[in-house]
């Protein structure tokens, strides 16, 4: 099976380029900005709103089932058809920034980093309520979707890294906010490669979450 990369030296969208840019390559400037933004109380938050709270018990023999799989690919299909939008209208503002700033030539100034990090926080909090809608329409629990996005990731030999979403704000005080795609551990079975295959192609345009660790 062909392995797909999806990290964002492959995928070029400002979400993904402007977050390491100015967010994880200046996180000792950006950490004040951060650290003051509301939205990350509202992101931590978001995950209560997840209704399946049930404990979450892998399958026997720790494989994805048909269902699972499909289940995941109708949260992915979900957000990407919400978000596809405003990562077309975030790219598009970026764009008419890095022109300014390339014809004044100049670097982004304190505030324009501190724009592109207010609408970049504004994103991931549509997007995890658009990732929270998404679970509670598929039945998903929080442990249940994160097992299942390892497998699938894992299966299809994905090679990225994302945010640690789950636990942001642990991550911003470690200085660690960027870590390896979350995967199984362990060699995924043949069973899950050929259960994910057919999945590949879609898998560009879910590669903005998986970024963000959703």
């Amino acid at each position: 099976m062909k392995k797909l990369a999806i990290g964002c030296g492959v995928v070029i969208v400002v979400c993904v380029v402007a977050f390491t840019a100015g967010v994880y390559y200046l996180r000792s400037k950006a950490m004040p900005y951060l650290g003051q933004l509301t939205g990350m109380t509202e992101l931590v938050k978001l995950d209560k709103n997840v209704s399946n709270s049930s404990p979450f018990t892998p399958p026997t023999g720790g494989e994805l089932t048909e269902d699972q799989m499909k289940r995941f690919a109708a949260v992915q299909d979900s957000m990407h058809a919400k978000l596809g939008p405003r990562v077309e209208e975030l790219k598009d503002k970026e764009d008419q920034v890095l022109k300014l700033q390339q014809g004044e030539h100049r670097k982004a100034t304190p505030g324009e980093n501190f724009t592109t990090i207010t609408d970049l926080m504004k994103f991931i909090l549509e997007a995890k309520n658009a990732q929270v809608e998404a679970l509670n329409q598929q039945r998903f629990s929080l442990d249940e979707y994160y097992w299942v996005r390892g497998r699938v990731y894992g299966a299809a030999g994905v090679s990225a890294m994302e945010i640690s979403m789950r636990n942001m704000q642990d991550s911003m005080k470690q200085g660690e906010m960027m870590k390896p795609l979350s995967a199984a551990s362990g060699a995924s079975s043949e069973h899950d490669k050929k259960l994910v295959e057919p999945y590949l192609p879609k898998m560009k345009d879910w590669a903005v979450v998986a970024f963000f660790g959703m």
